[in-house]
């Protein structure tokens, strides 16, 4: 019987438990530190398969509402909206501006670094 391989996500996932579970405490204490920052980035790389595509997608129809455009590339909507916000024909005061870059930097944090989004 056939048996797909698994996602990435869950290789990583199996990656960092071993690491955590069975690898460090093997190891000295600047190894062990070490290991946890590998550990971290492979589970900003899970957290980037699993959700980039979404945050991504929702982050361009944002920009092409504020900036009324058809542009389907993100970096190049993100550089139209700086360049609207240097020369001023947007304010960071203006809502919908607003809640894009809060939302863009919520969703970006999700992936990098989720516990910063917990309240105190």
């Amino acid at each position: 019987m056939y048996s797909a391989p698994p996602h990435a996500q869950e290789m990583i996932s199996a990656l960092s438990r071993f690491i955590r579970n069975d690898v460090i405490p093997q190891l000295q204490p600047y190894q062990q530190f070490q290991s946890k920052v590998a550990i971290n980035l492979l589970e900003i790389l899970r957290r980037e398969f699993h959700s980039r595509g979404e945050i991504s997608e929702r982050q361009r129809q944002r920009l092409q509402r504020i900036l009324d455009s058809e542009v389907d590339d993100l970096a190049q909507l993100n550089s139209q909206l700086l360049d609207k916000l240097r020369g001023g024909d947007v304010t960071c005061t203006d809502m919908l501006v607003k809640r894009h870059i809060q939302q863009s930097l919520e969703e970006n944090l999700s992936i990098s670094n989720p516990r910063w989004l917990e309240p105190y």
